[in-house]
């Protein structure tokens, strides 16, 4: 698709999460429209009347939230592109967002990460397009390390209550004694100073060496399930909590599976040398949760340059 002329779309961004819309000057150009990128660490950016369309990749902090407001007096159309995956826990238990987080979001379109998500934020309120993360696609198969390893991460919040961390800490210490027994080397990416509490050593290389290091992926509800998939590493989602889960795996480790030895053994193992089914499993999975028919950068330019030829409603 290409415009009569540049489109004038503005993104609203900070300088630290610009690979949030990595390959979108690119994607848009090639279809002859260009993005005013707006920094929030510089002078407040003004919508100006001939905008047609303010995107974000935040409903939270001050900046992105007033050049919404200037968008709608302006009468253009406003986009959220996710920042991750939708997940339960964090829409309705994490005391850091809003009440109505996302129920809906102050914004006309949310673009997403995959179908799955799509529904969940229609079911929420919104109109929402899975268009694909566009900072998710650096993320490529690597060949696998020649010593089967596993690499165990958290979120970035790992538990929104007292109760949820004692409940991650007993999961994961279980974990770790199983690995241990087997004698299988493990990386552990914790957050919030689980690394303490479990006495292990943190991992520290940046992401996409410790995929790379990996065999496999143990991960709690977190964008990480979708990344470890991407890079071609059988992941397991690691859900001991009582909340319901939006995601989905081919392995789950839950409470029972977790204080059952035999049971967390041999999925284990099934993790580490996996059949067909399960690898199918995976890949569809992967397909749920993320789009993967296109590059994601390609797709949100399309939707941002469709809205931005729409009729507009002042």
């Amino acid at each position: 698709m290409r415009s009569p002329g540049p489109a004038p779309i503005t993104i609203v961004q900070e300088a630290s999460n610009s690979h949030h819309f990595e390959g979108v000057a690119e994607a848009l150009r090639a279809r002859g429209a260009e993005a005013v990128w707006a920094l929030v660490e510089l002078t407040p950016y003004r919508v100006g009347p001939h905008t047609r369309v303010v995107a974000v990749n935040d409903v939270r902090a001050f900046a992105p939230l007033n050049a919404l407001r200037q968008a709608r007096r302006v009468g253009a159309c406003t986009v959220l592109l996710m920042d991750g995956i939708v997940e339960y826990r964090n829409t309705f238990m994490n005391p850091a967002v809003s009440p109505d987080f996302l129920r809906p979001a102050p914004v006309d379109v949310i673009a997403c990460a995959g179908p799955a998500d799509s529904q969940r934020l229609q079911d929420l309120g919104n109109d929402a397009v899975a268009t694909g993360l566009p900072r998710l696609a650096r993320i490529e198969p690597t060949p696998l390390p020649d010593r089967p390893t596993v690499l165990v991460a958290t979120a970035r919040h790992p538990a929104f209550s007292d109760a949820e961390r004692r409940c991650l800490v007993k999961s994961l210490l279980a974990l770790r004694d199983r690995l241990e027994s087997m004698g299988i080397p493990v990386r552990w990416r914790l957050t919030g100073g689980l690394d303490l509490e479990l006495n292990v050593s943190p991992d520290l290389a940046p992401l996409t060496e410790s995929l790379a290091s990996a065999t496999a992926v143990i991960a709690t509800p977190s964008t990480l399930l979708v990344e470890a998939m991407r890079s071609g590493r059988t992941t397991a989602l690691l859900h001991p909590f009582e909340t319901p889960c939006w995601l989905t795996a081919a392995w789950v480790l839950n409470q029972e599976t977790l204080t059952h030895p035999r049971d967390l053994d041999a999925a284990i193992r099934s993790l580490l040398h996996p059949g067909q089914d399960q690898l199918h499993a995976q890949d569809q999975a992967l397909i749920e949760m993320h789009q993967q028919e296109r590059p994601a950068a390609e797709a949100l330019a399309d939707l941002l340059g469709r809205i931005a030829l729409a009729v507009r409603h002042p």
